[in-house]
Parts: C-alpha cells; structure tokens; sequence
C-alpha cells in the first residue's frame, strides 16, 4: 500500500507542480491525472494468481510516470484540442484520472470507468513492449468514447450510417465514428504514419473481431462519410 501511495503522490506533483505542463494547457480539454489503479489490482483482478503483478511492474510504472505526463503534453493534448475544434465543442470535464492497471485483462482500455492496461508497455511486463505513442492513442482512444457519449449532441440515434449498419455489433457501432475521428484528426496534424502503426497495433493485440470490422467499415465507407455526418448532425 504504501508504494502504491508513494506512485499516486509523485504523478499528483509532477501535474500540478510543473508549470509547463500548466501553461500549455487548453482549457477546452481535460487536465489528466496519472495514478496506479492499486485497488483494482489487488481487489478485483480475477487472474491475479495465475498472472501475478510482480514488485518489478509496480517499480518500472512508477519510474515511467514522469515520461508519460510528459509525453501526453506533447503529442496527446494536440489530439484533443484538434477534436474540440473540428466540432466546437469543449470536454465538459475539466480533469480525470487515467488508472493504470497491471491486471492483465482481455481489454487495452476502458472510458467508464477509465482505465488502461499498463502491463503490456512495459518491460517487465512484456517481452515486446508496446510504444509510448500507442500508449497516447489508446488514452486517447478512450477519451474519445467519453466525448462522444458526453459532449457531442446525443442525435446518433438519426444516424444514417448507423441505420445502415445496424445488424452490427453494438461494439462496432460505438467504434465507428470514433475511430473516423481518430484518422482525420491524425491526419490533420500530419501524423499520419503515426496513426498507421497505431492502428496495426491496435488491431494486431486486439482481442475482438469488433475493431477490425469497425475499421473495415469506416475504411469501405471513407472516414470522412462520418465526420461529415457528426458535423451535419451538430450544426
């Protein structure tokens, strides 16, 4: 418990102390706090035991807290802010918190509540860590769930793409305009390799048949078939 703590209160200061983190800071989008999801790990994990967290994950995740504050701040922060403004629409929430998980879960990422699963970016955790700029997408991948469902005016349920793709899964359905989103924003900022080796990733790790349906659609459809129906639809 008390290293857990200890992972907690370096994040908390290196946010809330760091002054360029502050000042680079848009207002439109949320202030994200890093922490170690401990009670998650050590009271709801279910695979604890036959995949345990060893003291060298939790050593490796608090050593890499500074890195990822830091790296949210250079090149995920640029991703939100491209999102409130491709729709004008500011995150209702003005700070959250990522839990990182070492359980290892069927799942990279989760929006409600927020957690990510750290164990696989690290060394101690994974022969072939994932990349610290997947790390960002998959956060802001998650986000992405929360803005949509949140700030963006609930009228999906008029969508003329969704309508015609309604037999699919609700998991596909949630992923369609989402990752639209995610390739022109990409793209907006001229990342577009980026967002290709992430996409190979996400697809290559992923447990379910529901993201690489969900990105055949937007790809068959053209991403921008969406985005210009979440414009249509917010104007």
């Amino acid at each position: 418990m008390y290293k857990s703590i200890k992972l907690l209160t370096g994040c908390l200061l290196l946010v809330i102390s760091g002054t360029s983190l502050l000042a680079a800071h848009s207002p439109n989008i949320p202030m994200l706090f890093f922490e170690h999801g401990v009670l998650f790990d050590m009271g709801v994990c279910s695979n604890i035991e036959s995949k345990p967290i060893s003291a060298a994950m939790i050593d490796e995740l608090d050593s890499l807290f500074p890195k990822i504050a830091i790296a949210w701040e250079q090149d995920g922060e640029s991703l939100l802010t491209a999102t409130t403004q491709l729709f004008n629409i500011p995150f209702s929430r003005k700070e959250l918190s990522v839990n990182f998980i070492l359980c290892d879960t069927r799942f990279t990422g989760m929006s409600y509540p927020l957690l990510i699963k750290i164990r696989n970016f690290l060394k101690s955790g994974n022969d072939k860590p994932l990349s610290g700029s997947y790390l960002n997408m998959v956060i802001y991948h998650e986000l992405l769930h929360r803005y949509i469902y949140k700030d963006i005016p609930d009228r999906l349920d008029t969508s003329k793409l969704l309508i015609k793709y309604e037999s699919e899964s609700n998991a596909v359905k949630a992923h369609l305009h989402l990752l639209a989103i995610q390739k022109y924003v990409y793209h907006e900022l001229n990342r577009d390799n980026e967002f290709e080796e992430n996409i190979k990733t996400m697809l290559d790790n992923s447990l379910s048949p529901a993201y690489q349906r969900a990105w055949d659609i937007v790809n068959e459809e053209g991403h921008m078939a969406f985005i210009n129906e979440l414009l249509d639809l917010n104007t």
